[in-house]
Protein backbone atom coordinates (compact mmCIF):
# COMPACT_ATOMS: atom_id res chain seq x y z
CA UNK A 1 0.00 0.00 0.00
CA UNK A 2 2.84 2.39 0.85
CA UNK A 3 4.53 1.79 -2.51
CA UNK A 4 1.24 2.30 -4.34
CA UNK A 5 0.51 5.58 -2.56
CA UNK A 6 4.04 6.92 -3.02
CA UNK A 7 3.95 5.91 -6.69
CA UNK A 8 0.81 8.08 -6.93
CA UNK A 9 2.76 11.00 -5.41
CA UNK A 10 1.27 10.82 -1.92
CA UNK A 11 3.06 13.17 0.49
CA UNK A 12 5.33 10.91 2.53
CA UNK A 13 5.18 13.09 5.64
CA UNK A 14 1.43 13.75 5.60
CA UNK A 15 0.16 14.19 9.13
CA UNK A 16 -2.91 12.64 10.71
CA UNK A 17 -5.19 14.84 12.85
CA UNK A 18 -2.92 14.05 15.83
CA UNK A 19 0.14 14.99 13.79
CA UNK A 20 1.43 11.45 13.35
CA UNK A 21 3.17 10.80 10.05
CA UNK A 22 3.19 7.50 8.17
CA UNK A 23 6.66 6.88 9.61
CA UNK A 24 5.32 7.32 13.14
CA UNK A 25 2.44 4.97 12.42
CA UNK A 26 4.84 2.41 10.98
CA UNK A 27 6.93 2.68 14.14
CA UNK A 28 3.88 2.04 16.31
CA UNK A 29 2.01 -0.53 14.23
CA UNK A 30 4.19 -1.71 11.36
CA UNK A 31 7.21 -3.80 10.73
CA UNK A 32 10.86 -2.82 10.74
CA UNK A 33 10.77 -3.28 6.95
CA UNK A 34 8.00 -0.69 6.62
CA UNK A 35 9.99 1.80 8.70
CA UNK A 36 13.11 1.14 6.61
CA UNK A 37 11.10 1.54 3.40
CA UNK A 38 9.67 4.90 4.44
CA UNK A 39 13.09 6.14 5.55
CA UNK A 40 14.57 4.99 2.24
CA UNK A 41 11.88 6.93 0.39
CA UNK A 42 12.72 10.14 2.24
CA UNK A 43 10.44 10.19 5.28
CA UNK A 44 11.58 12.81 7.77
CA UNK A 45 12.48 11.18 11.10
CA UNK A 46 12.77 14.55 12.87
CA UNK A 47 9.13 15.69 12.60
CA UNK A 48 7.23 16.12 15.87
CA UNK A 49 3.57 15.16 16.22
CA UNK A 50 0.89 17.13 18.08
CA UNK A 51 2.22 15.78 21.39
CA UNK A 52 5.72 17.04 20.45
CA UNK A 53 7.01 13.48 20.06
CA UNK A 54 9.18 12.21 17.22
CA UNK A 55 9.24 8.76 15.66
CA UNK A 56 12.24 8.07 17.90
CA UNK A 57 10.23 8.99 21.00
CA UNK A 58 7.39 6.75 19.88
CA UNK A 59 9.73 3.83 19.22
CA UNK A 60 11.28 4.20 22.67
CA UNK A 61 7.85 4.48 24.30
CA UNK A 62 6.72 1.31 22.54
CA UNK A 63 9.95 -0.41 23.60
CA UNK A 64 10.95 -0.98 19.98
CA UNK A 65 14.64 -0.60 20.76
CA UNK A 66 15.98 -1.63 17.35
CA UNK A 67 13.70 0.85 15.59
CA UNK A 68 14.71 3.61 18.00
CA UNK A 69 18.38 2.95 17.20
CA UNK A 70 17.73 2.93 13.45
CA UNK A 71 15.76 6.16 13.71
CA UNK A 72 18.43 7.89 15.79
CA UNK A 73 21.06 7.13 13.15
CA UNK A 74 18.74 8.23 10.34
CA UNK A 75 17.79 11.43 12.18
CA UNK A 76 21.46 12.36 12.54
CA UNK A 77 21.98 11.69 8.82
CA UNK A 78 18.85 13.71 8.00
CA UNK A 79 20.05 16.69 10.03
CA UNK A 80 23.53 16.59 8.46
CA UNK A 81 22.05 16.37 4.96
CA UNK A 82 19.66 19.25 5.67
CA UNK A 83 22.59 21.37 6.89
CA UNK A 84 24.53 20.60 3.69
CA UNK A 85 21.52 21.48 1.54
CA UNK A 86 21.05 24.75 3.43
CA UNK A 87 24.72 25.61 2.97
CA UNK A 88 24.47 24.92 -0.77
CA UNK A 89 21.28 26.99 -1.03
CA UNK A 90 22.92 29.83 0.87
CA UNK A 91 25.93 29.73 -1.49
CA UNK A 92 23.64 29.71 -4.51
CA UNK A 93 21.69 32.63 -3.05
CA UNK A 94 24.90 34.60 -2.49
CA UNK A 95 26.05 33.88 -6.03
CA UNK A 96 22.70 35.04 -7.39
CA UNK A 97 22.82 38.21 -5.29
CA UNK A 98 26.33 38.93 -6.58
CA UNK A 99 25.21 38.37 -10.16
CA UNK A 100 22.21 40.67 -9.70
CA UNK A 101 24.43 43.36 -8.18
CA UNK A 102 26.79 43.11 -11.17
CA UNK A 103 23.87 43.38 -13.59
CA UNK A 104 22.52 46.44 -11.76
CA UNK A 105 25.97 48.00 -11.87
CA UNK A 106 26.16 47.42 -15.63
CA UNK A 107 22.74 48.98 -16.13
CA UNK A 108 23.70 52.05 -14.10
CA UNK A 109 26.87 52.48 -16.16
CA UNK A 110 24.82 52.30 -19.34
CA UNK A 111 22.43 55.01 -18.12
Amino acid sequence: VMRFLLDKNAYIDAASPSGNTPLMMAVLYGSEDSVEYLLGQGADPTILNGAKRSAIDLAKGAERVTLAEILEVRAEEWIKEAAKEKELADKADLALQKQLAEERSKIKKME
